[in-house]
């Protein structure tokens, strides 16, 4: 019985000794997390909300002018005609490879393979005629994209409806088409819808221009290869080979 009490007043002794009202009194020194400040937080974020809202694009505000104000545009609307009267024969290039020929049920063909592309200098001509023209509080718009990319980069113009519709109407309108000559013979033309814009018999998911609402988007990155194969005699002229882009009313 002795034992057992001199245990107990040991174990009530230890345990005194480790827990002094100080320490019971501080039980969150461990626990304790340092004080947030909130207001350096807040502060920091509308710092970059205000550099956001100063790299916003701000839209465009027409001038208000106490007088009347004319503009000349005939200079502008000269040099995107003349160059919209150039399109397609000087628009585009033809890659004409050697020709082979296949034979098929006793017969001879003479098959063509070739690639079309934009013309550098036409092209550049185009961007600086649609520069020219640009309108910043205009409607209608211009996009030559440079290189084929999910996220289309290239180039943008703001223009007005008079020049956008210009430009739509010129290019689309065209229809370019293939006008192939073989030696002396003439085979007419040939339609692909890349290059024509028109859907006869399948759609182009690309075309080399390409209308879309007040807009126009010129692919300047598209590249059509294709071939064109023909029936031949013994008799015909099959020397020089030469493939035009040219305006549908020319092959009616």
């Amino acid at each position: 019985m002795f034992k057992k009490l001199a245990i107990i007043g040991l174990a009530t002794a230890l345990i005194g000794c480790g827990t002094s009202n100080k320490a019971l009194a501080d039980t969150n020194i461990f626990t304790q997390a340092p004080e947030i400040d909130y207001k350096s937080i807040f502060n920091e974020r509308s710092v970059v909300m205000g550099v956001l809202h100063l790299l916003k694009e701000k839209p465009y505000k027409a001038p208000v002018n106490n007088q009347p104000v004319f503009y000349n545009h005939a200079k502008q609307d000269a040099q995107l005609d003349n160059i919209i009267s150039q399109y397609p024969h000087r628009a585009f290039d033809v890659y004409i490879k050697s020709p082979t020929y296949p034979n098929q049920n006793r017969r001879t063909y003479m098959r063509l393979d070739f690639t079309v592309g934009w013309n550098t200098n036409y092209l550049n001509q185009l961007t600086n005629a649609v520069s020219q023209s640009a309108d910043p509080g205009g409607q209608g718009w211009a996009k030559f994209i440079t290189k084929k990319h999910w996220t289309t980069p290239g180039y943008d113009v703001k223009l007005d409806m008079t020049s956008s519709n210009k430009l739509m109407r010129g290019l689309y309108r065209a229809g370019p088409q293939l006008m192939v000559r073989v030696g002396n013979r003439s085979l007419g033309c040939y339609n692909v819808p890349e290059l024509s814009g028109l859907t006869q018999g399948r759609m182009a998911k690309h075309k080399m221009v390409q209308p879309n609402g007040n807009g126009t988007i010129i692919n300047g990155w598209l590249e059509i290869s294709t071939s064109i194969q023909f029936e031949i005699s013994p008799q015909d002229d099959i020397g020089a080979v030469r493939i035009f882009v040219v305006n549908q009313n020319q092959c009616r």
